[in-house]
């Protein structure tokens, strides 16, 4: 990629960086997402999904955690321009120890594309920070590659951290997800929800009666449920 747009390659599918980062903002108005509410982007990146959320939400209500400053700084270089940061106030913390370092409850958390680079441990971590930082009706909403065995490889496991050639994504069973979202104190539910990159959408939150219904769950299915609108891959 021209060094110019390094901060959409970066981040996995540039071609794709667009739908992508509209499907997640997407899902989270699907699911109740509104102005008004606090929003935690876990490894948000170059605000591929950011930048919808930054201009949706209220000054001050995004929130973003990423250990590469450069870019955050390139997305609003390239993507956003640097007005909107004294118009929306998009607050950012630079930390790669998959903490939460944010002091507030957050009605929404979304990490999109973290589980499915991580190690057991680090999946373990990530479900108690999200726990302690998730409001009482919060919603948090992940991906994974689900399989048939669990990764048994440890830490963070990325294109920079693995020899040439070995896979980057750490499949999971469905049952391990849910096991370890409920140690945490989640409760979790599956979702049709489609996702361009084949990973599997998620529902956690703390309480039964935040979790969707059936009917609802039926009705999120994004482009998925409209295949002859679907470009040409």
């Amino acid at each position: 990629m021209p060094d110019q747009r390094r901060h959409r390659a970066y981040v996995g599918a540039a071609a794709q960086y667009d739908i992508i980062g509209a499907s997640q903002f997407a899902l989270a108005v699907a699911c109740g997402l509104r102005e008004e509410h606090h929003l935690l982007d876990f490894g948000c990146g170059s605000l591929r999904a950011g930048r919808f959320f930054i201009t949706y939400l209220r000054s001050g209500h995004y929130f973003g955690i990423e250990p590469n400053r450069w870019l955050v700084e390139s997305a609003f270089t390239e993507e956003l321009g640097a007005d909107i940061l004294s118009i929306k106030a998009p607050n950012f913390a630079f930390v790669d120890n998959f903490s939460i370092p944010f002091t507030r409850r957050f009605d929404y958390i979304i990490a999109q594309s973290i589980f499915t680079h991580m190690g057991r441990e680090l999946v373990i971590r990530l479900f108690k920070s999200a726990a302690r930082a998730l409001a009482e009706n919060g919603i948090f909403l992940a991906t994974f590659f689900l399989g048939d065995k669990d990764e048994t490889r440890q830490g963070w496991i990325y294109f920079d951290t693995v020899p040439r050639g070995e896979s980057v994504a750490t499949p999971y069973r469905e049952g391990t997800i849910t096991t370890l979202a409920g140690d945490a104190g989640l409760k979790s539910c599956k979702l049709p929800y489609h996702h361009p990159r084949g990973q599997t959408w998620f529902l956690f939150t703390k309480r039964d009666s935040r979790l969707p219904s059936p009917s609802q769950i039926a009705l999120l299915h994004g482009l998925q449920a409209m295949p002859s609108l679907l470009p040409e891959e």
